[in-house]
């Protein structure tokens, strides 16, 4: 989580061995002595127990030039100065029990205030943000590292999604592997129209390209910050919030082999950021809501899954 601490914006982290009972004294990640803003993070669990975050970081915020064209080399896409916003880069850190915490710049600026992802499978670790392309553009990219987070490879662009902004539309991606190491990944992104929208979209990675994005809302409501699970097989699930009318109401839907299943609805006041996990035989939805007296309150459900196993 982001906190301050010494006049610094810093990521902190503790963790519980007792299954959530009790929990370690907090430690800064990254950000100690740092200028800039940083946060948006994100956390996964790697195949041999190490943690890995991502983040964006402000301490590279300073005043530059926009740079020209759409290059590529080692670093990947050349930085673009963001339109309307302070620069962002996005940092990747890996640790392993008591081991030494190593840190890598993934992409310098991105978008500067939409969430990130980051998701592994086996020695593969992925990153995913909203990238900022040539003319503005804010697509989601994912950067792939195949040796357990030490280095990572160039953005692969997930969609050509064509959303021109010249601001941060503070909705990011999330993303997840299933249990044969298919990578999954959901992300809002405007769509054009009579009365231009937002759209919740899915794909999963096939070679070294993303297939065609599937779109899961119904696309005359307004929804937002989608999230994704995936159980032990390979179906996967995403969650939105969304406002139909004067309804507010939390979407559940399961996507199996490639192919979005119907739907699920939860109504309720102030009904919002939604998460989504897969124990075996079953999806848990949480929520936050509105309850009585205006108190901020957490909603759930448990969702049998119909997956075959």
């Amino acid at each position: 989580w982001p906190a301050r601490r010494d006049g610094a914006t810093v990521i902190r982290y503790a963790e519980s061995k007792d299954s959530g009972r009790t929990f370690s004294p907090a430690v800064t990640v990254a950000g100690a002595k740092q200028t800039g803003a940083r946060g948006w993070h994100a956390m996964a669990l790697g195949h041999d127990g190490g943690v890995h975050v991502v983040w964006l970081d402000g301490r590279n915020a300073a005043p530059m030039a926009a740079a020209s064209g759409h290059q590529h080399g080692k670093a990947g896409v050349k930085p673009v100065r963001p339109a309307g916003g302070p620069r962002q880069d996005i940092f990747h850190a890996s640790w392993k029990g008591e081991s030494e915490r190593s840190e890598q710049l993934i992409q310098a600026n991105v978008c500067f205030c939409c969430k990130t992802a980051v998701a592994t499978a086996g020695e593969h670790v992925y990153a995913a943000w909203r990238h900022i392309y040539p003319g503005s553009l804010r697509d989601i990219a994912v950067a792939r590292s195949t040796d357990n987070g030490a280095t990572f490879g160039p953005p692969i662009r997930v969609s050509e999604d064509g959303w021109k902004i010249d601001a941060c539309p503070d909705d990011g991606p999330s993303m997840v592997a299933d249990g044969h190491g298919g990578m999954h990944i959901v992300w809002p992104t405007l769509v054009a129209g009579d009365t231009p929208r937002k759209g919740i979209f899915y794909s999963a990675l096939s070679g070294d390209t993303f297939a065609p994005r599937i779109r899961l809302d119904a696309g005359d409501t307004d929804p937002a910050h989608p999230q994704i699970a995936s159980d032990i097989h390979t179906t996967t699930a995403a969650v939105w919030d969304e406002r139909a009318g004067d309804t507010r109401r939390i979407v559940f839907r399961p996507i199996a082999e490639g192919v979005a299943q119907p739907a699920l609805m939860f109504d309720g006041d102030g009904v919002s950021y939604p998460v989504v996990a897969a124990p075996e035989g079953v999806w848990v939805v949480l929520w936050t809501a509105q309850g009585s007296g205006g108190r901020a309150v957490i909603e759930g459900r448990r969702i049998p899954s119909t997956a075959k196993h």
